[in-house]
């Protein structure tokens, strides 16, 4: 079985986009032929895919970095280079993703699918450049960069239930009795270290339950193996809190208090979650103990887990709770914001590096510099023209730039001059 993991980081770097060529007809007795540099292919993009079947981010413990496939480059005789394959990487149903702690999305669904980076696209050849004003185009254009963001995988189990209590109050008995999971079950302490997942189903309602691992008095602060997972209870429709009614009448209502203060202490979401108390073992108590109980708790499902007909009455209260109320489950979704040139964002910098000398610098500047190789004289005249409708010459020129100065452009790691 594969260890429980539920958060992980991993840097997904989507493929490039192949290059577009310059080139130009050869045949035999065909004098002077056309362009025929073929455009570059666009990079893989990158998916996260639910699948059921999945419980655990495991898979991504040792595989931190995932890659899509580069475009290829363009060739001669207007071939055009091969797409990258898109690549699907599957998830467990819960997984939200965040990118610098802002949430951009969730898999929710089997089969949902989610793009978290967008393959580069390509560059296009010199037959793609043929005009009536340039018949023999020596221009091509390079395939964008794919995109590249380290990302968070949280995993929030989805679950329409949520067993919350202290350990060995029969959390987990009570789970192996109401649903199809078979959990490890002993007379100690923390013997649950991972939530449990269980389907159960009362005539013909269908419900999920999650077996919270036990939490404790500071649990929000990392105490125990609360802080862990209170987590998962985010996702649930409400709570069946249970109590061990074998523990002193103080004691017990000082865990049941100390749960409830844990879980406003990790949100506020968690606090405002409807609560069912269920006292549990009350087969191990006198009767004069269960009244006291039942003045302190009114409201309370008293069961002992051992005995089926309470375990069904509890089904019952379960699937009766989920049909009556109609929980909504509000989902934020957002769209990752992928960089994208914007010509109206004109992020410059002119530095002075001398009397006749003069720096810039940019995003604008890096886009055409990656975008427009500067491989031949007509990819240099169009790469500067982008320069001079950007109005870096107006900007230099309020920096004392004049005809005849240098201005040094760092190009994928190479200094050009132009003047």
């Amino acid at each position: 079985m594969a260890k429980f993991i539920d958060y992980t980081n991993v840097v997904f770097k989507a493929g490039d986009g192949g290059n577009g060529i310059v080139s130009f007809h050869r045949e035999k007795f065909v004098d002077k032929g056309g362009p025929s540099g073929g455009d570059g292919g666009n990079g893989g993009s990158i998916f996260l895919v639910g699948n059921s079947n999945e419980s655990t981010l495991y898979n991504f413990k040792y595989k931190k970095i995932i890659k899509a496939e580069n475009g290829l480059n363009g060739e001669s005789a207007m071939k055009h280079g091969r797409n990258g394959n898109d690549l699907f990487v599957d998830v467990p149903l819960g997984t939200v993703v965040k990118k610098d702690n802002e949430r951009l999305g969730e898999i929710l669904e089997h089969g949902q699918s989610l793009l978290v980076v967008r393959g580069g696209r390509g560059g296009r050849g010199n037959a793609k450049f043929k005009s009536s004003v340039n018949t023999v185009p020596r221009l091509s254009e390079n395939g964008m960069t794919g995109e590249e963001f380290t990302l968070d995988l949280e995993l929030k189990v989805l679950a329409d239930v949520a067993l919350v209590g202290y350990p060995s109050v029969g959390k987990s008995t009570i789970i192996s009795m109401i649903t199809n999971v078979k959990p490890k079950i002993a007379e100690y302490h923390f013997t649950t270290l991972i939530p449990n997942i269980g389907v159960s189903s009362y005539k013909d309602k269908n419900f999920v339950v999650a077996d919270i691992p036990g939490l404790i008095s500071g649990a929000a602060d990392g105490k125990g193996l609360g802080h862990e997972f209170l987590r998962h209870i985010e996702r649930c429709k409400f709570i069946l809190h249970i109590i061990d009614s074998t523990l002193p009448i103080e004691e017990i209502k000082e865990k049941y208090d100390s749960i409830n203060f844990e879980l406003s202490k990790y949100s506020q979401k968690l606090s405002n979650l409807e609560q069912k108390i269920v006292v549990n073992k009350i087969d191990s108590i006198d009767k004069d103990k269960l009244e006291i109980i039942k003045k302190d708790f009114p409201n309370a499902i008293l069961v002992s887990s051992f005995n089926k007909d309470d375990m069904e009455k509890l089904k019952s209260l379960i699937a009766t709770e989920l049909q009556d109320k109609k929980y909504e489950t509000v989902v934020e979704e957002k769209k990752f914001n992928y960089y994208r040139y914007n010509p109206n964002k004109k992020e410059i910098e002119v530095i002075r590096l001398s009397e006749d000398a003069f720096e810039v610098r940019g995003s604008l500047i890096d886009y055409w510099a990656r975008r427009i190789p500067i491989t031949t004289d007509q990819n240099y005249s169009r790469f500067r023209q982008k320069l001079i409708s950007s109005g870096i010459f107006k900007m230099l020129e309020k920096q004392g730039w004049k005809d005849g100065d240098s201005i040094e452009i760092s190009i994928n790691g190479e200094i050009y001059e132009f003047e």
